[in-house]
C-alpha cells in the first residue's frame, strides 16, 4: 500500500478555451471511481493512532512559538505593579491549556502527513491549513468564544471541563461531518483520530464538490445564454419586422403620392384642353399658347409617369417580403444545442445524484424553449 493519498484525479474535468457556449458539448457530470468512504479508510491506515500528549515537550512549533510568546507575556504581566486583565498570559487556563493540547496534536498529525498549518493570530482559536489546492481551517474552541488579540480570552482559573467544540470550515458537503463536540458521555479528545482523518479528507470533498457544482453551473450558463440567445435573435427578428414594415409603409405612401400627382396631372392637361376649346378670342392666341406651355410644363413636372419614378421604385423592392428566415435561424442554433446534451444519454457513467438532476432539468429548459417557440 503507498505511503501517500492523492487527491483530485490528474485529469481534472474542466472546460477552458470553450468561446461559444451555446454549442459546447458540456458531456456527463463528473464521477469519481473510489467512494470518499474508500478514501476516508486510506486515510485512516496512514494516519494510524493519534495521541495526546500531556505537556508540549514535543510541540509542534507554531505552538511553541505561541507558549514562547505567551510566557514572555506572563512575566512581564506578573513583574507589573498593577496587573489589568488585558496584560494577562492568554494560555494560563486549564481550559486553554487544553484547547492547545488538541490543536497540537491535530498539527502534528497532518504535519506528519505532508499538511503544513498556519496561524496569524497571537490569540487563534485554530488554524488554516491546504490540502493539494483546497484551502481549509479547523477551530477548537468553546462554541460561543470570542477571542482578541489584545487580551485573554479566558479568566486563569476557567476550568477545562468548560464545554470544547471542533468545526473544520471550508467544505459544503451536508453528508460529511465536519463538526464535532463535548457530550455528556464523551469529549471531543475521544474522537481525535476522526477528527484528523476527516481533516484531510476535507480536501478530497472540497474538490469533488466544487467539480461537480462547477459542471452544475455551466449547465445552468449554457441554458442561461440559450435563453439570452434566443431573446436577442427575437429583438433582432422582431426589428427586422418593424424596418421592412416602415420600408412597406414608406413605399405604398410614395405609391398614393405618385398615383395623386398623375391624377393632378391629367386634371391639369384635361383643363388646359376646355381653355383652349373654350377661347375665341383670336387676340389672345399668344398669351393662351404662353399659358398652355407653362401650364403642360407643370403637369409634365407633376406626373411621375414622365420622370421614370415608377422605375426607380421597382428595383427597391424586396425579393420576397413574405418570407421569414429568423425561425429557422434560432431553430438551428436550438437544435445544435439539443444535439450536443443528448451525447450525454450516450455516457456509460452517469452520477445518480445532484448532478444527473441538473442534467435532466436544463435538458428539459431546451426542449421547452424549442418546443415554446417553434412548436414542435
Amino acid at each position: 500500500m503507498s505511503d501517500r493519498v492523492t487527491f483530485g484525479d490528474d485529469g481534472r474535468w474542466s472546460y477552458q478555451g470553450q468561446t461559444d457556449l451555446i454549442t459546447a458539448v458540456i458531456g456527463p457530470a463528473p464521477t469519481f471511481h473510489e467512494p470518499i468512504e474508500a478514501v476516508v479508510e486510506r486515510v485512516r491506515k496512514l494516519v494510524g493512532k493519534v495521541t495526546i500528549p500531556r505537556d508540549f515537550s514535543k510541540a509542534h512549533g507554531l505552538i511553541a512559538k505561541l507558549l514562547e510568546v505567551d510566557a514572555q507575556r506572563r512575566d512581564a504581566y506578573l513583574a507589573k505593579p498593577y496587573r489589568y486583565s488585558w496584560d494577562a498570559p492568554y494560555f494560563e487556563a486549564p481550559f486553554e491549556k487544553r484547547r492547545l493540547r488538541l490543536m497540537n496534536a491535530l498539527m502534528v498529525c497532518i504535519h506528519r502527513q505532508g499538511y503544513h498549518p498556519t496561524m496569524r493570530e497571537k490569540n487563534p482559536g485554530g488554524f488554516s491549513y491546504r490540502v493539494g489546492q483546497q484551502d481549509l481551517s479547523v477551530s477548537v474552541d468553546h462554541p460561543k468564544q470570542d477571542r482578541y488579540s489584545h487580551r485573554s480570552s479566558s479568566d486563569a482559573m476557567r476550568p477545562a471541563s468548560d464545554p470544547l467544540v471542533v468545526t473544520i470550515y471550508g467544505v459544503n458537503d451536508q453528508t460529511f461531518r465536519t463538526k464535532w463536540e463535548d457530550t455528556a458521555k464523551d469529549k471531543v479528545e475521544a474522537h481525535i483520530e476522526d477528527i484528523a482523518v476527516a481533516m484531510i479528507v476535507a480536501g478530497e470533498v472540497k474538490y469533488r464538490t466544487q467539480i461537480v457544482l462547477q459542471h452544475t453551473n455551466l449547465i445552468e450558463r449554457q441554458a442561461k445564454a440559450i435563453e439570452e440567445r434566443r431573446q436577442q435573435l427575437e429583438r433582432e427578428e422582431r426589428g427586422r419586422l418593424e424596418q421592412l414594415a416602415a420600408e412597406q409603409k414608406a413605399r405604398i405612401d410614395s405609391l398614393l403620392r405618385d398615383a395623386a400627382a398623375h391624377r393632378q396631372a391629367n386634371d391639369i392637361r384635361d383643363y388646359v384642353a376646355a381653355v383652349r376649346n373654350s377661347t375665341t378670342d383670336d387676340n389672345s392666341i399668344q398669351e393662351l399658347e404662353n399659358w398652355t406651355h407653362w401650364a403642360l410644363v407643370q403637369a409634365k413636372v407633376l406626373d411621375p409617369i414622365s420622370s421614370n419614378r415608377w422605375l426607380d421604385q421597382s428595383q427597391n423592392l424586396p425579393n420576397d417580403p413574405g418570407k421569414d428566415q429568423s425561425a429557422p435561424r434560432l431553430a438551428a442554433i436550438v437544435d445544435a444545442v439539443l444535439g450536443a446534451i443528448e451525447q450525454r444519454e450516450d455516457a456509460k457513467e452517469i452520477d445518480d445524484g445532484t448532478a444527473l438532476n441538473s442534467v435532466a432539468k436544463a435538458e428539459a429548459r431546451a426542449k421547452a424553449v424549442r418546443r415554446i417557440f417553434f412548436g414542435y
